[in-house]
């Protein structure tokens, strides 16, 4: 999400067992100035909120900024980015929490995050982890829904050096739709165009006859942030109305754009 705030055109994720071992994410965003590095793991200093009226128009994916700070006090942290302004670029190495250096570095515009041996050093957090599977399938749901939301950034993700998706950022819903399920969804989707108020909704739905067993095929995004709600997903069920078999739900991907306030 940071990578997405930083205005990065394409993101990698690459994990080794189920995220415990190893999690890289890597992008070609504006990076973190040298000045600005020691602050990336400190806790309350990475606020993305200038004035009290920008809580009213929250456009960024966060903007508490403290997930690096969480993730840095239970793990084994490399930060490496470079501006493109800068001839160099800055390697923060830190060890629960404590920053053991930071260092110039030669390195690609952008920034790389890596963290390893998760929960290290709290085992009673590491026992309550699942199996590397099931937390991979996690983290493989949580790109998806990234990669859904921002079909305009290409984002590349591997496990155990497996590649799992690749979306190849044109912009087109239906291109990122078929990189997270196969290109035999063009033939099964309506496309959904409809504005009201100052309320878009777009996307597309499966046809009535293509349906699941569950309801996690169903994916919904208010100004680009995945969202669960079950209002709506009422109100899908409801538009469908006895085209559906009972116990049936339906595809969709479904975008609202709406004014933050």
């Amino acid at each position: 999400e940071n990578s997405l705030d930083a205005k990065a055109s394409a993101i990698t994720v690459s994990i080794l067992d189920g995220g415990i071992r190893e999690i890289r994410v890597t992008d070609n965003g504006e990076g973190i100035a040298e000045e600005d590095m020691p602050l990336t793991i400190l806790k309350h200093a990475t606020s993305k909120i200038y004035k009290l009226q920008d809580l009213d128009r929250i456009y960024s994916m966060g903007f508490r900024g403290e997930a690096l700070a969480s993730i840095a006090a239970v793990s084994m942290l490399s930060i490496k980015s470079r501006v493109r302004e800068s001839e160099a670029g800055t390697e923060l190495c830190a060890k629960g929490g404590k920053i053991e250096h930071i260092r110039q570095a030669g390195l690609p515009e952008g920034t790389s995050v890596i963290v390893e041996n998760l929960f290290y050093n709290t085992p009673a957090r590491l026992k309550f982890l699942k199996k590397p599977g099931s937390e991979a399938a996690a983290i493989s749901d949580i790109v998806s829904r990234l990669i859904l939301a921002r079909p305009d950034i290409s984002l590349r993700y591997t496990a155990n050096g497996k590649s799992i998706y690749h979306s190849p950022g044109s912009g087109e819903l239906l291109d990122a739709i078929c990189a997270v399920n196969g290109q035999q969804m063009r033939s099964q989707l309506i496309p959904v165009d409809y504005q009201i108020n100052q309320i878009h909704v777009f996307g597309y739905i499966g046809a009535p006859d293509f349906t699941y067993k569950t309801q996690k095929n169903g994916s919904l995004f208010i100004n680009q942030r995945y969202i669960r709600s079950d209002v709506i997903q009422t109100a899908i069920l409801r538009a469908y109305g006895e085209r559906l078999l009972r116990g049936s739900f339906p595809f969709y991907t479904l975008h609202l754009n709406m004014i933050p306030s």
